[in-house]
């Protein structure tokens, strides 16, 4: 999915990245943004802005 992303020159995100290996094994094999508790746990509005 990734290299079909790039082919079609669009940028890859995976969601769902809990823990480091899984990132690490994204960023390997070229993946450009992730989303997930490991980056960041959902926070309440008040709190983001």
């Amino acid at each position: 999915m990734i290299q079909m992303a790039h082919n079609l020159e669009m940028t890859a995100c995976a969601a769902g990245v809990e823990n480091q290996e899984i990132l690490d094994f994204l960023g390997a094999v070229g993946c450009d943004k992730f989303q997930g508790f490991f980056i960041c746990r959902p926070v309440p509005a008040p709190e983001f802005e």
